[in-house]
């Protein structure tokens, strides 16, 4: 972040994240992250106990539970998705969201194809190729969300360390 003069924002308690990120997003002059947040939240992680049954010998269990801790949102604006965000969770098992809105992937297609539209927030509101629309729509794939979160995660930093990925632990999309 210090690098490239990336702004860490801690977050309020429910402070609309998206409103904050739009003051960034708005003053970006190209692609890339635009801001990190962090705001401490709720996540499912595992929690170390001693059972209160177990006298002598040093026993820990685990289980499931809530814990709240650390998550850093990395918003981003990509060439082909626009405005987005992926989310890391900084508690193991390190879980990782990802936030893309369809609606800027079909606006910026129509845009490198010189198709005249009128965009509002999250949606269209006219075209002259109403058909071209539909088409467009249509080809946003899986393959395209896979392509945004392997290019995006080959430039976050990640939770996880390059030894800990080439022992198989790495992050997978579902």
């Amino acid at each position: 972040a210090q690098e490239k003069n990336i702004p860490i924002i801690p977050f309020k308690k429910k402070q609309r994240k998206e409103k904050v990120a739009r003051r960034y997003f708005d003053r970006a002059t190209g692609e890339g992250v635009v801001l990190i947040g962090i705001a401490q939240e709720k996540a499912t992680s595992f929690r170390g106990y001693r059972p209160k049954r177990v006298k002598g010998t040093p026993l820990v269990e685990f289980s499931r539970g809530s814990v709240y801790v650390n998550h850093y949102y990395f918003y981003i604006l990509d060439p082909d998705l626009g405005p987005c965000f992926i989310e890391f969770c900084s508690y193991a098992p390190f879980t990782i969201r990802v936030w893309l809105n369809g609606h800027e992937w079909v606006k910026r297609q129509l845009a490198k194809r010189g198709v005249p539209f009128t965009g509002l927030d999250n949606c269209l509101l006219s075209s002259t190729d109403p058909t071209l629309v539909q088409q467009v729509c249509n080809e946003l794939s899986a393959d395209h969300v896979k392509a945004f979160f392997q290019r995006w995660m080959a430039v976050l930093p990640q939770p996880l360390s390059p030894e800990d990925s080439q022992a198989g632990y790495r992050h997978r999309l579902s």
